[in-house]
């Protein structure tokens, strides 16, 4: 099986040695030492750290031994303007990224990444170009994340690494919101790792205790998931193990697994604003107050995300303006 490490973040993991990992990254994109590692860090030439992106991207590049490989050929997977991707390119390695967002790609290229524009489902690479390869924090996003896994592992080199990330809520969501479809939930893990896999640690219930910052989405954890490539053909993808009604959801109408998705989908509007996606934003606002009408913030971001698309922007430069290292907290 060439699974070799599942790993969720603990809050314990944000330690000092994070941070000093960090640090450097911090130092190249203009962000202050001392920056949050639970929100977006935004610096000054414009690459951008995304929240847990913090210690997803640090715990991968320290498992994954690509700083000590010099000259190295790494994929940056759904890089956006990920200033890890500029880190590593400056710390010798030959850093490919790919995403969607042709601004974003063009922010990595005077780094030295060999940033284009691309698609997660048909990676324009050879089999086998890379060294190593991450994708943090976007498997989950994608339309076919198996389908994706398949294309990382084949232009994943022969004994080379796949390190992948993502926000893992162990029950899924029982009602459909805009958030619903952007987490790694049980049945995708089990299909990428198999069902009789078991993991000591591996949570039961997120709304238990297990939320981990208060500035972060309340029902998810993030997921670390490290394989090391032995054969040509990927993994098979195993069935889930267990049929939907053995999972365990909680009833929809619950009171507060329901205040807990409209919070879901409160972040993530938040989320959507600080990309400039207004419709999704507005979207997701109004999903929040449907499931939660109570929540106050949720109406007032959705007054304010409804106001004209220029008035917006304007104000999102102002803000950067006034505290740029703030970012858009998620």
């Amino acid at each position: 099986m060439p699974l070799q490490e599942v790993t969720w973040f603990h809050p314990v993991l944000m330690d000092a040695a994070l941070r000093a990992d960090v640090a450097p990254v911090h130092a190249l994109m203009g962000a202050p030492g001392g920056a949050p590692l639970d929100s977006h860090a935004v610096g000054t030439n414009g690459l951008i750290i995304e929240g847990s992106k913090h210690w997803e991207y640090t715990h991968a590049l320290r498992k994954s031994g690509v700083l000590r490989q010099a000259g190295a050929t790494v994929l940056d997977a759904g890089c956006g303007r990920s200033a890890f991707a500029a880190y590593l390119a400056r710390r010798g390695a030959r850093v490919h990224g790919i995403d969607r967002c042709l601004a974003a790609v063009t922010r990595l290229r005077p780094y030295g990444v060999r940033a284009s524009v691309g698609d997660l489902h048909a990676l324009p690479y050879r089999d086998g170009a890379f060294d190593q390869v991450f994708c943090i924090s976007v498997l989950e996003h994608a339309d076919d994340p198996l389908r994706c896994f398949d294309e990382l592992w084949r232009v994943t080199r022969l004994g080379g690494t796949l390190s992948v990330t993502g926000d893992y809520a162990p029950r899924g969501f029982p009602t459909r919101t805009p958030a619903a479809g952007r987490v790694m939930d049980r049945a995708l893990l089990r299909r990428l790792v198999g069902p009789e896999e078991a993991f000591a640690d591996e949570p039961e219930n997120i709304l238990e205790g297990l939320g981990y910052f208060p500035q972060m989405w309340p029902t998810v954890l993030p997921i670390y998931l490290r394989f090391l490539k032995d054969g040509p053909a990927p993994p098979c993808h195993y069935a889930d193990g267990a049929p939907a009604a053995q999972h365990g959801l909680t009833p929809p109408g619950d009171p507060a697994l329901r205040r807990h998705a409209a919070l879901q989908c409160y972040r993530a509007g938040r989320i959507y604003l600080s990309y400039a996606r207004f419709p999704e934003a507005r979207a997701s606002f109004a999903a929040a107050r449907r499931l939660d009408p109570r929540l106050a913030r949720a109406l007032a971001w959705d007054l304010a995300a409804r106001l004209p698309a220029p008035v917006l922007r304007a104000g999102r430069r102002a803000r950067r303006t006034l505290a740029p290292t703030a970012g858009a907290r998620a």
